[in-house]
This record gives C-alpha cells, sequence and structure tokens, in this order.
C-alpha cells in the first residue's frame, strides 16, 4: 500500500513538473511571437516610411548654414558667398518652408527667398515653387523631384533667368549632418547644359 502511494506520489510530480515545463515554454514561445510580429511591423513601417514621397524632402527640416559659388559664364570665374538655411515643416506637417538668405558683410540680404513644398497625396505629385522676397514680382514654379541612386533632382525657372534660360537642380551626399546642392545651367530650354553652375554646401547647425 506505501509502495502504491509512494509511486502515485511521484507520478503526480512529475506531472506537475511536465505541465509546468510546458507552461514555460508555451510562455516563451507566445513572448517570441510577439516580439516578432513586433520586428515585422516596425520594419514594414521603416520601409513604407522610406518608400513614401511625402518624406522626400524630411532631411531639410531643421537650420543650415552654408557656403557656395556661382558661375560667371563669361569669364568662367566663380562668385563665392555663404548664407542660411532654414527650413521648417507647417500647417500639420503638410508644408515645408525654406527660407534661403546670403547676407552681404554689414549683414543686409543680397539674396533673400523662399521656397515652398508641399505633397499632394490624392495626386502623388509635389507642389512646389520659389518666391523672390527681395523683388516679389512672381512666384517661380518648380518641376517634379526625381530621385534616384539618392540623389534628388528637378527643374525650375528662378529670378535673374532670361526667356529658354531654366536651372536642372539636385540634392546629394545627403547625410544628418548636412547636404550638398548643384544647378546646371541651360540656356536652351534643357537641349544642352552647363554643369555645376551653382555649388553649394550646408552643414546642419
Amino acid at each position: 500500500m506505501k509502495l502504491v502511494y509512494g509511486l502515485s506520489i511521484m507520478l503526480l510530480l512529475c506531472q506537475t513538473h511536465n505541465n509546468t515545463k510546458k507552461e514555460h515554454f508555451s510562455i516563451l514561445k507566445q513572448q517570441e511571437t510577439e516580439r516578432i510580429i513586433a520586428y515585422n511591423k516596425l520594419d514594414s513601417t521603416k520601409h513604407l516610411h522610406e518608400n513614401d514621397e511625402s518624406h522626400l524632402f524630411d532631411f531639410l527640416v531643421g537650420n543650415f548654414t552654408f557656403d557656395g559659388k556661382t558661375l560667371n559664364v563669361e569669364n568662367g570665374n566663380y562668385y563665392q558667398y555663404s548664407g542660411t538655411w532654414k527650413v521648417e515643416k507647417k500647417m500639420e506637417n503638410r508644408v515645408i518652408t525654406e527660407e534661403f538668405r546670403i547676407n552681404n558683410s554689414n549683414s543686409v540680404p543680397i539674396f533673400l527667398g523662399i521656397t515652398i513644398r508641399s505633397y499632394n497625396k490624392n495626386t502623388g505629385k509635389w507642389v512646389m515653387g520659389f518666391f523672390d522676397v527681395l523683388n516679389p514680382s512672381k512666384w517661380y514654379p518648380l518641376g517634379q523631384p526625381k530621385k534616384e541612386s539618392g540623389t534628388i533632382t528637378f527643374e525650375g525657372k528662378f529670378p535673374g533667368l532670361t526667356k529658354g534660360q531654366k536651372l536642372r537642380i539636385a540634392f546629394y551626399d545627403i547625410e544628418k549632418s548636412g547636404f550638398k546642392w548643384k544647378s546646371d545651367l541651360s540656356n536652351d530650354n534643357g537641349k544642352t547644359w552647363i554643369d555645376n553652375y551653382t555649388l553649394i554646401q550646408a552643414s546642419r547647425n
């Protein structure tokens, strides 16, 4: 009788141990499944964010100082200058405003303009344009941006350009610490281009 009782106790202990072990593994399995699901959601969100056109110009948000130079096409020399580039998101993050400023030695602006960008999710297109604050005569619409191999390009007309002239703009070498900006000049509506008409190196403050 004592032997039977002892065996019953041992079986009960083994069964309890096995149940506890199963519960432990079940909890670990559930936790691992939850981690995998959370990781997949995060990775999917990251992938969507990277491919969401509405975030194309997020890298610009912030305050930058820059050094630039623009080509004098007549003599082949560059005119050098420095300035500030202030970019903000406004109106529930639907609009990106960019203040581009170049001051003279007396801190008086000799070039001051604002670029406005907004992404239309209904059409899948950007609406962009430049406004010359020092000579507020008109709005200068900019073309649709394209991103390829980390470089964002678009075309447009800007103040000071004559009929038939336009610029091809490129943002490249984009990093958290800053970016590079260049423009190529066309005198025949884009048939031929003068490369590196303007070169700018911007650094985040």
